[in-house]
């Protein structure tokens, strides 16, 4: 009798299914031109037009010089919409078949500095309808620790664990991870409430 070919499951329990492939992102790499004609740009007086650069991302369409000059300045920190940007970029094309969410990071903070435990705090947020969460498997948040730097949060809503990826592995990115574990459970809560995670 021929013996049954088993596959690797991609969950506990699920049928078996083909080995998740790989991802091999792109990679883009810009000319000399580009990098020339950008940095003349930056350095130039901000009356000059044009003003703005765009981008074409969900969080914002056009940026100005402060954008650039925050990102390449050795001494500057990366704000929120940097790294907004930063991830939409590198997740766009690596995990846009996948049933994947990157939330920004604007959303995270919200979620991170609710104090209120009153559901309609969180059901009349703006943010909250804007997440289509039917059918997502994993959801990603940068989050910023202390204003210091930034860590990733991998939640998993098969398994209910929080992953949380940072390179400098901080106590106090430990109790910033403990806080988002607390503030979940209500998070999720109301999004079944308003019928938005439908699992």
């Amino acid at each position: 009798m021929k013996k049954r070919k088993r596959y690797r499951s991609k969950y506990h329990c699920s049928p078996y299914v083909e080995p998740i492939v790989s991802i091999q992102p792109p990679i883009f790499y810009p000319t000399n031109d580009h990098i020339a004609s950008l940095k003349a740009w930056i350095e130039e007086d901000d009356t000059v037009e044009p003003k703005t650069v765009v981008l074409n991302l969900p969080s914002f369409d056009e940026v100005d010089r402060d954008f650039f000059r925050e990102l390449v300045e050795p001494d500057e920190s990366l704000w929120s919409y940097h790294m907004d940007a930063l991830s939409y970029l590198l997740l766009k094309d690596c995990v846009s078949d996948k049933p994947y969410k990157l939330i920004s990071p604007y959303f995270a903070h919200q979620v991170m500095n609710k104090d209120s435990k009153d559901e309609n705090v969180w059901t009349a947020h703006r943010c909250l309808p804007s997440v289509d969460w039917r059918g997502l498997e994993k959801v990603f948040a940068p989050l910023n620790v202390d204003g210091m730097h930034w860590v990733l949060a991998e939640v998993d809503l098969h398994t209910k664990l929080v992953h949380v990826y940072d390179y400098m592995r901080t106590s106090r990115s430990m109790l910033h991870a403990v806080h988002l574990c607390v503030r979940l459970p209500l998070l999720f809560q109301c999004i079944q409430a308003t019928q938005i995670f439908l699992r």
